[in-house]
């Protein structure tokens, strides 16, 4: 199957004009036919003419506005799902259409075992279910790669795409805004962090605190993401019982601001727990969006963090933010230097086009075609 006559249908229920990987999975999609997507999204504009976006917030409604699309649009080829949600209405799909391929970003890893919903046991159902019916599966790392391999016993390619990502600046960007805006934090003589992962408890961000205003170096930090109530509460308390003027929140932000506000910080902070699956083997972008800034890293000791962090000396990871701090003050000249280093090696196009040629090779050879035999 040659690009220039497959028709590609990409379904997602992320928010694609936030999420970075969805927006790189666009451009494996776009790379592989004619593109037909639809996901969940803030701004007016999708990346081609076909993009559509849905704005509500129901799942119902989205389920159904993408049997209405499908209606709309010639034969798909190549059916892209990103993530779960995407899966069960992919699954609802798939029950009425012959597709002959079947592409699928495995994002999360949920275990049935591991969470107490009744919705997300039904997911993890689901997704079984639909693993039966893909062509390949897509993971963010080697790690868990190899967890979903050993898991779901596949025999089908399961493909690595690294969530590989670099903010970039839109043509509308008022840098002098923003130097007005935050004026008051990057002036501060003072080694600045800041974590993108918001104000959650269960990544461990009242550590975290606790740790920079028992530092005996002054320390700004820069807390950026979203929050739920209880999360905002104690971040307020934190802030009134320490006098802490030196904690900023800024909430949700778009990419200009985000990477304004990263690449006025000395370090980045990338946190994750251990109590699941889908956490112990994270696979985060946001490393890569602090390394392309040129800034080192402080991360928790999940596997796929501390193999990275160590291997190319980009930062340290342990669980001790007292002692990482240190680590990173102390040892910040070797960190910085070997995070510019290793920036330089990084290719976001080869990332997308390592995968997009195996998916092509997929298509070209007709392997598991779903619609006949190989």
């Amino acid at each position: 199957m040659n690009k220039s006559n497959s028709v590609v249908l990409f379904l997602s229920y992320a928010e694609w004009d936030y999420n970075g990987r969805t927006q790189e999975l666009l451009k494996v999609a776009s790379s592989l036919g004619e593109l037909y997507a639809f996901t969940r999204g803030r701004s007016q504009n999708g990346i081609a003419d076909n993009h559509i976006i849905y704005r509500k917030k129901t799942f119902v409604n989205y389920v159904f506005q993408a049997f209405s699309i499908l209606h709309k649009i010639p034969v798909v080829d190549v059916l892209f799902v990103d993530n779960r949600k995407a899966a069960f209405v992919a699954n609802l799909i798939l029950k009425q259409n012959k597709i002959r391929f079947v592409f699928y970003d495995m994002r999360e890893l949920y275990v049935k075992n591991e969470v107490s919903k009744f919705s997300s046991k039904l997911g993890c159902f689901f997704e079984e279910r639909f693993l039966k019916k893909v062509n390949a599966v897509i993971c963010a790392n080697e790690e868990r790669m190899g967890f979903v391999k050993r898991m779901h016993k596949l025999s089908i390619p399961v493909l690595c795409f690294e969530n590989i990502r670099k903010l970039e600046y839109s043509e509308s960007v008022d840098i002098d805004l923003l130097n007005s805006k935050y004026s008051q934090i990057i002036k501060k003589n003072s080694f600045k962090i800041i974590s993108t992962s918001g104000l959650s408890l269960s990544r461990g961000i009242d550590k975290l605190l606790e740790a920079i205003e028992r530092s005996t170096v002054p320390i700004e930090v820069i807390l950026a993401g979203p929050c739920q109530q209880s999360e905002l509460e104690f971040l307020k308390n934190f802030i009134s019982n320490h006098n802490a003027e030196n904690i900023h929140y800024v909430g949700r932000v778009y990419h200009d601001e985000l990477k304004y506000l990263i690449s006025h910080c000395d370090c980045g902070i990338v946190s994750y727990h251990s109590k699941d699956t889908n956490n112990k083997y994270c696979a985060s972008g946001k490393i890569y969006e602090f390394l392309f800034e040129g800034i080192p890293v402080i991360t928790t000791s999940n596997p796929p963090l501390k193999n990275f962090v160590d291997k190319y000396g980009i930062g340290c990871s342990a669980e001790d933010y007292e002692l990482l701090l240190k680590d990173m003050i102390d040892n910040y000249t070797t960190y910085r230097e070997n995070a510019k280093k290793y920036r330089d090696t990084i290719s976001i196009e080869e990332n997308v086009n390592s995968l997009v040629n195996e998916l092509k090779n997929i298509l070209v050879t007709g392997c598991n075609d779903l619609t006949q035999s190989c």
